[in-house]
Formats: C-alpha cells, sequence, structure tokens
C-alpha cells in the first residue's frame, strides 16, 4: 500500500470471461479484486480518479451483468471524486493479443470482418481507444461517469 502512494488515476482493466465460471469465483475476480484494490487507493490517493472497464449489458440480468452492474455501483460509491465506467461492447485488438479456443479465434475473426459495420452502429470500439480514452478521462476527472463504445471512442479521439 505504501507504493501505491501519489497516483492521480487508476486504470483498473482486469477482469475474465464469465464462461464457464461459477458466480462466486466470478464475483470474487470481478467485484472483491476492483473494491479491495479501490480502498487501498482511496485511503492514499483521495483525489485519485477511478476507471474501470466493465461490458456493454452491465444493466442485464445475466450474472456477469448483475456482477459487473454492483462493482460498478460500489466503486462509485467509493467516495472517489470521479468514477468513469467503460461499457464496450465489441473490442478491436489492436496490439496482438493471443486469444485461447478455437471458437474464441474463430468468433474474433468473424466480428474483426464485421467490425466496419459493427463500428458504425456505436458497437465497436478498440483496446487502443479504451487506452486513450481512460488517459483522457484521467486528466479531465469530470466527476462519474459511464461510457459506450461509441462515448470511449468521441473522448479517445479527445487525446
Amino acid at each position: 500500500a505504501d507504493q501505491l502512494v501519489g497516483l492521480d488515476a487508476c486504470f483498473w482493466c482486469l477482469g475474465v470471461s464469465s464462461n464457464g465460471m461459477d458466480e462466486a469465483r466470478y464475483t470474487e475476480i470481478t467485484h472483491a479484486y476492483a473494491l479491495n484494490a479501490a480502498a487501498v487507493l482511496r485511503r492514499q490517493n483521495p483525489g485519485l480518479h477511478f476507471c474501470f472497464v466493465s461490458g456493454s449489458g452491465a444493466d442485464g440480468n445475466a450474472m456477469w451483468a448483475r456482477v459487473k452492474k454492483r462493482t460498478e455501483d460500489d466503486l462509485k460509491a467509493a467516495g472517489f471524486p470521479g468514477v468513469t465506467v467503460f461499457r464496450p461492447a465489441y473490442i478491436e485488438d489492436q496490439h496482438g493479443a493471443e486469444l485461447r479456443g478455437t471458437l474464441y479465434r474463430v468468433a474474433y475473426r468473424l466480428l474483426t470482418f464485421a467490425s466496419p459495420i459493427i463500428r458504425r452502429m456505436g458497437g465497436g470500439t478498440s483496446n487502443a481507444e479504451i487506452g486513450r480514452a481512460m488517459i483522457v478521462a484521467a486528466r479531465e476527472q469530470r466527476g462519474s461517469q459511464t461510457l459506450s463504445s461509441a462515448e470511449i471512442n468521441r473522448v479517445a479521439a479527445r487525446f
């Protein structure tokens, strides 16, 4: 904790797929890790802006959505001057990440082919744009906000 002093922002991007995972384990990784880190960061850096990568559909009823939404809400109530929640739908990789599992690789290739259409419909962004939008959100610190893919892209363009 003493190494986490003097910070302006936290970019919380840690996450796992809920596919095949029970709710308790998914909640531990998604909610407990984030909130435990937030508590330490808040104590050490009262002015810190917290950026949290969630997901499009986090208002839904699926297990992963309930956990993500609860995490978003709890972070916003944690006492930070600002929390920016990023809710991307489709994320295009621009840095060569390797996906595990044949189904994921095939689905990703199909989505990559459809990416221009997905983006025009407001549902797509990239990992690079999310990163740029996080930097802008941390710099501007405009309180708490939730950004969709299209909004992430607009904020990233200000970088």
